[in-house]
């Protein structure tokens, strides 16, 4: 156990005294939890994007001891809020419960980046500690298996024999220049029976196409995709990717205050006339700047906007993004396309296939 539990402590200031979410924490820390949750479900309803919101949650479901899903509420967080100091101890508290240490070590890293502070370090201490006695406990178990039979005996490997390369003949099976030359001459009797019919014209050989499936997220997902190209007789397969920058989510904020203690009064300001989800962004480029909501869909951060600017007041609303690999697969193939096309769909119907000029595949 690490030396401080789940963080309860929010991360805004200047709360009013009547807040749902105080009134709420206060519930959990005397460990009144049925009446915690009854006080915080009409709250993720009416506003479920609040990361204050979220982040009580977390804390109530890791009180309650269902750790797989705080973890989640934590990790969302901690990705469309990094600044959200408590977040990461919270994780790095549970990852240390659940065996997790090297992940908690990062997390309580990413924590002390936010904020120097005296229980994180001693939580670090407790993680390295925890650390150090895996690491001293798995040299003990080495040195175990490393010790000599006690008989004097040496263990022998045989020696594997070679493997033979694929389409490689064995040398017995060899054809000589003789055997491979299409000019032997004929013999007497051979030339008695007369002239040899002519040779059989060459079928027409078949057509190619190319082919692009995809998009996919995972590359081992394009590689399985692509072992499926070769093994239903597709040529020349290859998985190629692409980097693309993607919308993670939609910050709408107020700009910066002029001092924390303006940010703290516009605050108030805002909740006192019915704004919800305000927080105060504590580092970065927005210091003291007031988020009042992340979103992931466009239309609600466009909504959010208009009632603020209905209000009167100057939002600015800016687009949080992040890279993405995807990774496609590319393959000649030559006889039954339908066939092949056919099969794709059913083995892998999510992902579409379509047709390129063989020329495109550089």
């Amino acid at each position: 156990m690490l030396a401080c539990g789940i963080l309860a402590a929010m991360m805004w200031s200047g709360a009013l005294a009547n807040d749902p979410v105080a009134d709420a924490l206060s519930l959990v820390s005397q460990e009144r939890y049925p009446e915690a949750r009854e006080a915080l479900e009409p709250m993720l309803e009416q506003e479920p994007d609040s990361p204050n919101v979220q982040l009580l949650h977390g804390v109530l479901l890791a009180r309650e001891g269902k750790l797989a899903e705080a973890i989640a509420i934590f990790e969302d967080l901690r990705n469309d809020h990094p600044a959200m100091f408590e977040t990461h101890n919270n994780l790095a508290v549970l990852y240390a419960r659940l065996g997790r240490l090297d992940d908690a070590r990062q997390a309580l890293v990413a924590a002390l980046e936010l904020r120097s502070d005296a229980v994180v370090y001693a939580n670090l201490g407790d993680v390295y500690m925890k650390l150090a006695e895996r690491a001293y406990q798995q040299a003990h178990e080495l040195r175990d298996q490393d010790v000599a039979p006690s008989d004097g005996s040496e263990q022998v490997v045989a020696d594997a024999e070679p493997m033979e390369t694929p389409g490689e003949r064995p040398a017995a099976a060899a054809v000589s220049d003789e055997e491979q030359d299409p000019a032997t001459e004929l013999s007497e009797s051979e030339e008695s029976q007369g002239p040899a019919e002519p040779a059989a014209v060459p079928a027409k050989a078949a057509s190619a196409i190319c082919v692009r499936a995809g998009w996919f997220k995972e590359q081992a997902a394009a590689d399985e995709a692509a072992e499926w190209m070769r093994s239903a007789g597709a040529e020349t397969v290859e998985v190629r990717h692409e980097e693309q920058q993607v919308i993670r989510n939609y910050l709408v904020y107020l700009p910066s205050a002029s001092s924390r203690e303006a940010a703290v009064a516009l605050a108030g300001e805002l909740r006192a006339r019915g704004v919800d989800d305000v927080w105060i962004i504590g580092t970065g480029a927005l210091t003291n700047a007031i988020s009042v909501g992340v979103y992931r869909n466009k239309r609600y951060m466009s909504r959010r906007v208009a009632e603020l600017e209905k209000l009167g007041y100057s939002v600015t609303s800016t687009a949080n993004m992040r890279s993405v690999t995807e990774y496609a697969v590319e393959a000649r193939a030559i006889g039954d396309h339908a066939a092949l096309e056919d099969g794709w769909n059913a083995e892998f119907q999510e992902y579409a296939i379509r047709r390129i000029e063989c020329a495109d595949r550089t």
